[in-house]
């Protein structure tokens, strides 16, 4: 299935729900804030 990708380079949170986060690997401790929609974090 081909994936049609916005032009301004956002994900929508669907396409982030269905490809992206089903995808993702085990939890860790030192991992404070999980990959979310929208999310941004800084150290």
């Amino acid at each position: 299935m081909k994936v049609k990708f916005p032009t301004i380079g956002k994900i929508s949170p669907e396409f982030f729900d269905n490809y992206i986060f089903p995808r993702l690997g085990a939890k860790r401790e030192e991992v404070i804030v999980p990959p979310q929609h929208g999310v941004d974090t800084g150290s």
